[in-house]
């Protein structure tokens, strides 16, 4: 319905095809709208641009038994060097926010996991705004992304990777039981 809405079409029409790494795209090449989709328990998020590649995802944020190994997987050396500076009631939140910022990214590349989390380094900073995160990549990728972190609603984490001169539009919705 979103897609049908910025398409000037009916929902029911508009179509899609998949990409190497099962990213959505329209099927119609013509068009320049780009989007995105995440959703986690009971919310959903969808991202709409026509600015180039986007990409969004959304945690839920919930004890993770298995984190002290999920860090050790998914961080550089300097992002569990900074990490470790939070407070150990930040720890989990901080976890997600850093593994929302770098899977939005591969999501915006159309790789998605793919790729290993630990092969992209984000460094979080919090400005009057919200939280940033500034993208640390050595590869020939798309270094023009922007990538911001939010709190889409309580008890969830969100990250969005957009070219920096593009002004993206966020839906969410809640999803059924």
């Amino acid at each position: 319905m979103i897609l049908g809405e910025y398409l000037g079409m009916q929902p029911e029409v508009v179509r899609y095809r998949t990409g190497q790494f099962g990213k959505l795209y329209l099927a119609d090449s013509s068009r320049t709208l780009e989007f995105n989709v995440t959703h986690s328990h009971t919310m959903a998020l969808i991202a709409v641009t026509q600015g180039g590649s986007i990409g969004i995802d959304l945690e839920c944020v919930r004890p993770l038994p298995d984190l002290e190994a999920m860090i050790d997987t998914c961080l550089s050396r300097s992002e569990r060097r900074h990490l470790d500076s939070f407070p150990s009631t930040l720890r989990l939140e901080s976890f997600y926010r850093y593994w929302t910022c770098k899977e939005a990214y591969l999501k915006a590349l159309g790789v998605g996991l793919d790729r290993s989390l630990a092969s992209v380094q984000v460094s979080v900073t919090v400005s009057e705004t919200g939280h940033e995160a500034t993208l640390q990549t050595s590869s020939q990728e798309q270094t023009d992304l922007a990538i911001t972190s939010f709190v889409p609603h309580n008890g969830y984490m969100a990250a969005m990777a957009a070219p920096a001169s593009v002004r993206p539009v966020m839906k969410t919705a809640t999803l059924p039981d």
